[in-house]
């Protein structure tokens, strides 16, 4: 198909397929976005791809295939979240062991979690557990066990990695904008569960409160 320009005046009216949603326009994804509450806490760069994913909420609204772009990029912020959480978790000292280069590797002070997680891909793996590689599965198994992902969030979880999974293996699947503004918000209570403030917990509890009420739903 032949590409052409798209005239400003029509590109700000946005995806023709928007008009399956006349109550949904920008300032509206906007209102929404704005009330979803990260925690304070959250790592830098987690609150960076939260914001990434909320700046693709609004453009989805003039390209309609970002949507779904939110829902992968929300999955980065939570598995980016997990691996930080993993980093202030690790027990120190901890020995890393290289089967390439046979050496080892001492940890005696908190890592940073993005140099932690290129150890392991580069095949470095803990003397005290040589099966972890640091995978978005294994991250949710290891949060399971501390209690870092709240039993009642395990669904979520696994559905993360799934969606992750199936994006990495060239899926184009196209959502609409309640689907993906949902799903952002589910993916900041995630976040939110691994790095709790007393405001966090607070949203939590509205937002569950709004699912439960008879006029609620998830998007």
């Amino acid at each position: 198909m032949e590409e052409k320009i798209i005239p400003f005046e029509k590109l700000i009216a946005g995806d023709e397929r928007m008009r399956m949603f006349p109550r949904v326009n920008t300032d509206a994804i906007q209102r929404e976005l704005i009330s979803m509450e990260l925690s304070a806490s959250a790592p830098d760069d987690v609150k960076t791809h939260v914001k990434v994913a909320k700046q693709l909420c609004v453009a989805g609204y003039f390209f309609y295939e970002l949507f779904s772009r939110v829902v992968c990029q929300a999955v980065v912020a939570c598995e980016v979240a997990l691996k930080h959480r993993y980093a202030l978790e690790m027990p120190l000292p901890s020995t890393l062991a290289s089967k390439k280069a046979e050496r080892q590797l001492v940890l005696r002070e908190r890592a940073n979690a993005q140099k932690l997680f290129a150890l392991f891909s580069d095949g470095w793996r803990l003397e005290k557990d040589n099966q972890f590689a640091g995978n978005l599965s294994q991250l949710i198994t290891w949060a399971t066990k501390i209690r870092a992902v709240r039993e009642a969030d395990l669904m979520w979880w696994r559905n993360n990695r799934e969606l992750r999974n199936r994006v990495a293996h060239g899926s184009t699947m196209v959502v609409p904008p309640g689907v993906a503004l949902g799903f952002l918000q589910r993916a900041i209570l995630l976040i939110n569960s691994l790095f709790p403030t007393s405001e966090s917990e607070k949203y939590r509890a509205k937002v569950e409160a709004r699912f439960q009420s008879p006029d609620g739903d998830e998007g």
